[in-house]
């Protein structure tokens, strides 16, 4: 699979997850998140400096282990055929 095809695949699969993130995790966020910002800056800075490294951790290996199996599925395809 050429390059261009797994970064269409890995930005198609990080726009659909990181649009659940936003629906899910920060709707559910919201009170403890604006709670902070209002009255503990220091614990909102935290908690969005950990929302956002999770958040990347999470994706990078979500995306991974799907860019993974599209690639074993197509090998296994090809092998097949």
């Amino acid at each position: 699979m050429r390059a261009g095809g797994v970064l269409v695949i890995e930005l198609a699969i990080y726009s659909a997850l990181v649009a659940g993130y936003l629906l899910i995790v920060l709707r559910a966020l919201r009170p403890v998140l604006l709670s902070a910002a209002e009255h503990h800056r220091v614990l909102y800075g935290v908690l969005a400096l950990l929302l956002m490294l999770g958040q990347g951790v999470l994706l990078e290996f979500l995306t991974s282990l799907l860019v993974g199996r599209f690639r074993r599925a197509r090998r296994d395809d090809a092998l097949g055929a």
